[in-house]
């Protein structure tokens, strides 16, 4: 699996807030290098991701709908997790640093 995702709803909150992604939690062992771009992720969101000898290299996020969109999202690689707020820009994670930048 490339990338997944699961909408997270808050309690009594009528409309989703958040998104779950895992990125690269079942990557085949033939797939060591490669790329996907435009993958559509849950909450009006689409990935370009890209990976080098089995790790991940870069994930951009882009919203695909203003008024549809997530306000926040929580990414998952390799056991570590961190939440972004997701705006306008595009989100660029950067795994070294397991960081986001816009």
């Amino acid at each position: 699996m490339i990338i997944q995702s699961r909408l997270t709803p808050e309690d009594n909150c009528p409309v989703t807030p958040s998104v779950e992604i895992y990125l690269l939690s079942a990557l085949p062992d033939s797939w060591e290098n490669g790329e996907l771009k435009g993958a559509a992720v849950k909450g009006a969101l689409t990935a370009d991701i890209s990976w080098q000898n089995g790790e991940l290299s870069c994930c951009t996020l882009k919203r695909t709908n203003k008024e549809r969109s997530v306000l926040q999202a929580k990414i998952v690689y390799r056991n570590k997790s961190i939440t972004v707020d997701i705006d306008a820009k595009p989100l660029i994670i950067v795994p070294g640093l397991f960081t986001a930048y816009k």
